[in-house]
């Protein structure tokens, strides 16, 4: 449905003269952070950019604003070890508490345009492959949301002053994006 209400609006523009803005249809079939051949590769080759559409399920919703996605790769260590001996330190136990400070935590700052932030830890395994061992090692990922009030590196800082895992970012490019309230687009959308 966005795609083809986009198609559409670009279409009824596309031979109009003397539009404030250049109007440029681009369709990209990887989504921000599954592939380098979607929009990453189309913005280098584009002129200089106002503004973008973007085709999102907001259920027919205005959305002016989009919080940014910081992936994290955490890693705890234990010491191998004998299960029915009880011995080692189990890497898990270790993710485990740091899991439930992810799970709990609330940043002070809640923005008025995108809420509070959101932490989901979203994938967890070890390297073992025998039910007896304790495992050494512990990985789990984070997928952080980040509103427009905490750029990356402060939200990277507070995370590694609060767990005891090793936090190693994948990248800080996706970062909270919107757009002004009174941009002349907005208040148009506004109006319908």
């Amino acid at each position: 449905g966005c795609l083809v209400s986009l198609i559409a609006a670009f279409l009824h523009f596309y031979q109009q003269q003397n539009l404030k803005y250049n109007f440029v249809l681009a369709i990209s079939a990887e989504e921000e952070i599954s592939g380098p051949n979607g929009i990453e590769i189309l913005l280098s080759h584009l002129p200089k950019t106002d503004f973008g559409i973007v085709g999102e399920p907001t259920q027919m919703n205005m959305a002016v604003a989009e919080k940014g996605l910081m992936v994290l790769d955490c890693v705890t260590h234990g010491k191998a070890g004998h299960a029915g001996r009880n011995e080692g330190d189990n890497a898990i136990y270790k993710a485990l508490k740091d899991i439930e400070w992810f799970k709990n935590y609330q940043f002070n700052k809640v923005s008025d345009l995108l809420g509070p932030m959101k932490m989901s830890v979203t994938v967890i395994n070890t390297e073992n492959k025998q039910h007896n061992v304790v495992p050494p090692q512990c990985n789990f990922v984070v997928d952080v949301r980040v509103n427009e009030l905490y750029s990356f590196e402060e939200v990277l800082e507070i995370i590694r002053a609060n767990v005891n895992c090793d936090v190693t970012a994948r990248s800080f490019r996706l970062r909270s994006t919107s757009i002004a309230i009174d941009h002349p687009l907005v208040q148009s959308g506004i109006k319908l």
